[in-house]
């Protein structure tokens, strides 16, 4: 089976869905294809800041996410660079005093609904060939292989890379941080407004950020060098670590 289209997009996360249906929107040609045997994801506390809502507005998505958000928030704690906590209040930003909280899951799925006609799954084999001025792509689908003729193709596959492996392009990166999460039960703090708090200290910086009503997720970064990074493969060593936070 060969699929003539405009625009090949490679992974249905939040990207490849957004773009999925902007370019619905405008009546493009795209397929999306989704790998069908993906890793289990970490459910990580994303917060979308007020000036990612001035650009989803003018995107057309602003009522989408703020429908999948579980709550607005006004803003963050910070401790960077000093012993002071600070009060970043979101009630000073122009247009948008607030930003989202996102339920994730919720917004991928009402992405998907709207754009699940473009959605083409395959299991883990894929090929790519350009030629002139086409790209072509070689697909299994449960054992039954399909081809797809595009002119554009676009990797929305994040830190896997598949069509920058597949073209064997380097990927340059800017920083050697690593992280390490933990979900934790969430604990309302008697002197804290916000449900983010950030902080800075000697080995790197770490954050606590509302996933849900029950549930916090921490996260400390640091570099991969830092003798720190063996430490906090043990989690029965972070208490000690944070104790000096």
């Amino acid at each position: 089976m060969t699929i003539h289209t405009d625009i090949i997009i490679i992974g249905k996360g939040i990207a490849g869905l957004t773009l999925s249906l902007l370019l619905k929107r405008k009546g493009i040609r795209h397929v999306l294809l989704d790998r069908t045997d993906k890793r289990k994801s970490f459910a990580l506390a994303e917060t979308l800041p007020p000036s990612a809502l001035v650009l989803l507005e003018s995107l057309s998505l602003k009522a989408l996410f703020s429908e999948s958000a579980f709550k607005q928030t006004l803003g963050y704690h910070a401790m960077w660079g000093s012993e002071k906590i600070v009060d970043h209040n979101f009630f000073f930003h122009h247009p948008y005093k607030y930003g989202l909280k996102l339920n994730k899951q919720k917004l991928l799925q009402k992405l998907e609904t709207q754009v699940e006609e473009n959605i083409l799954p395959f299991d883990k084999k894929m090929e790519i060939d350009s030629t002139g001025n086409e790209v072509l792509v070689l697909c299994n689908n449960v054992n039954t292989l399909f081809k797809i003729n595009g002119k554009l193709i676009v990797d929305a596959t994040g830190r896997n890379r598949t069509v920058l492996k597949q073209y064997n392009i380097e990927t340059n990166y800017h920083d050697d941080l690593i992280a390490f999460s933990c979900h934790l039960p969430k604990i309302k703090h008697p002197k804290l407004t916000h449900e983010v708090f950030t902080e800075s200290f000697e080995n790197g910086w770490g954050i606590v950020s509302t996933l849900n009503e029950s549930t916090n997720v921490m996260t400390i970064f640091t570099n991969k060098e830092n003798p720190i990074r063996r430490q906090l493969k043990n989690y029965e060593d972070w208490k000690n670590i944070l104790s000096k936070t």
